[in-house]
């Protein structure tokens, strides 16, 4: 990773992270209390139609956990195909072993001989920031593979995230409809049967999050277009790339709740 050795705790920074963490976890907790303070005790019939909104709820925010995560990892997978077109392309520099005819050519051993040379000839001659082209061309790309790299880790939180949220709301739905697995059973259901019932579940979840994903990448590549190189904007072996790996994380958060109760 470029720049690595820079990075450091800052007591500022942990300090305002912490607080603005506290922070929204005081406003969303809030959400429910003052969303439902003051309806009393209601009838059966309430609090089912309240606990059908909070899994309407639940269900949206999958939603849009998963198209955020796969926004971000198509973006990511296609800055850094055109990171590596720019890695590809010609400096404009002919290589150091065809300017000076020796292997060592290029490497920091023959830029030391070069500094003793310099200075048998006259020791009071300043050499300052001399490298190798490498070195140069490395660091000039450093900046551009560092913000990939913030990008692929986002996008894979966001993947995180959005398989965390799946598993959950499938947890949550096995969880409240345990009486009926139950009946069902006893009639004969197999457990494959109710298993694949809950992974549909999950799969319908993704594949709107993955529709409301499409369209907002369709938007945002008019706007992104400009900044790649090398890789078209519908790169078709990014989007397959992601979906297969976004299609695998959701089909196992998917999988594993209902497998445990099925």
């Amino acid at each position: 990773m470029p720049r690595v050795h820079e990075f450091g705790l800052d007591g500022p920074v942990l300090l305002f992270t912490f607080f603005v963490s506290l922070l929204a976890s005081a406003l969303f907790a809030c959400i429910p209390i003052l969303k439902y303070a003051g309806t009393g005790i209601r009838e059966g019939g309430r609090a089912l139609s309240q606990s059908r909104e909070q899994h309407r709820e639940r269900n949206a925010l999958v939603v849009l956990q998963v198209a955020l995560a796969l926004v971000l990892l198509i973006c990511s997978g296609l800055m850094i195909r055109t990171f590596r077109a720019l890695t590809k392309v010609n400096p404009g520099f002919a290589a150091p072993a065809q300017l000076v005819r020796t292997q060592r050519a290029g490497s920091e051993n023959f830029m030391k001989d070069v500094r003793e040379t310099v200075w048998a000839v006259d020791p009071n001659l300043p050499l300052a920031d001399v490298h190798t082209l490498q070195y140069f061309y490395q660091k000039s790309m450093a900046r551009t593979s560092f913000t990939l790299i913030m990008i692929g880790v986002a996008g894979s939180m966001a993947l995180l995230l959005g398989g965390v949220g799946l598993y959950g709301v499938i947890a949550y739905s096995v969880s409240q409809r345990t009486r009926e697995i139950g009946i069902r059973m006893a009639l004969g259901a197999q457990r494959q049967v109710l298993t694949a019932m809950f992974i549909r579940h999950g799969l319908l979840l993704t594949g709107i999050g993955v529709a409301c994903a499409l369209i907002a990448v369709a938007i945002l590549m008019r706007f992104m277009s400009t900044l790649l190189f090398g890789v078209k904007p519908f790169d078709p072996v990014t989007y397959g790339a992601v979906s297969l790996g976004l299609a695998a994380t959701a089909l196992l958060a998917s999988y594993l709740p209902s497998r445990r109760r099925g």
